[in-house]
């Protein structure tokens, strides 16, 4: 019973961080964007390109998106 209560008040608490966090999606599907490499975890070097692209919105979420590049096909 004891790990059954700390089981939902993890998921309650998982849920309001996601809620809570980040902006609405400023993107329509079809729409094409880049991707900042900013967020990855790869070594600082200033030459380093800061932008990866393009992709193309394929799935429009509240807090994030999908996205798919369109020399790859890859999906992200």
């Amino acid at each position: 019973m004891h790990r059954e209560v700390t089981d939902a008040k993890e998921r309650k608490r998982l849920q309001d961080m996601m809620t809570q966090k980040g902006t609405p999606v400023n993107f329509d599907v079809g729409d094409f964007v880049l991707w900042s490499r900013i967020d990855q975890r790869l070594p600082n070097n200033k030459l380093l390109g800061q932008w990866v692209g393009p992709f193309k919105v394929i799935e429009a979420l509240p807090h994030s998106f999908k996205i798919e590049h369109l020399v790859t096909g890859r999906i992200y």
